[in-house]
């Protein structure tokens, strides 16, 4: 699991170029929120590389991932051959709460859900 903090430029040595025989000029990392399925691309250079791992800057200092929690990271060589893929965790501080907490009152084994305000919304109107 990769660890990657909110609003802060975050240096990733990841080791994406053993065993392959391709030199890719750019890499796309594809970021998925687990849970809302919010997709959010970079496309960046290495700014080191040799035969065993290279250097990646990932500047957040902008909100862009705008949840934290837990990301499918997907990293394309040239846009098109994935050739790494992990998980992402990101931490820092939100713009805003986006998922609402609801703890079922009526039950002895609890279960949190968690829903979005649209569906916080719906829930509400009932």
């Amino acid at each position: 699991m990769i660890y990657i903090n909110k609003t802060q430029d975050n240096t990733l040595v990841l080791n994406i170029n053993n065993n392959i025989s391709v030199s890719y000029t750019s890499y796309t990392f594809t970021f998925t929120h687990v849970m809302s399925a919010e997709i959010q691309n970079y496309i960046l250079s290495p700014t080191y590389e040799n035969n065993r791992y290279s250097t990646f800057d990932l500047n957040l200092t902008s909100d862009d991932l705008v949840y934290e929690g837990q990301y499918l990271l997907q990293i394309y060589g040239n846009g098109t051959d994935m050739i790494y893929t992990n998980f992402a965790m990101v931490e820092g501080t939100e713009e805003s709460n986006p998922f609402y907490e609801y703890i079922s009152p009526n039950e002895t084994m609890e279960s949190y859900v968690y829903i979005n305000d649209e569906g916080f919304n719906q829930v509400n109107e009932k």
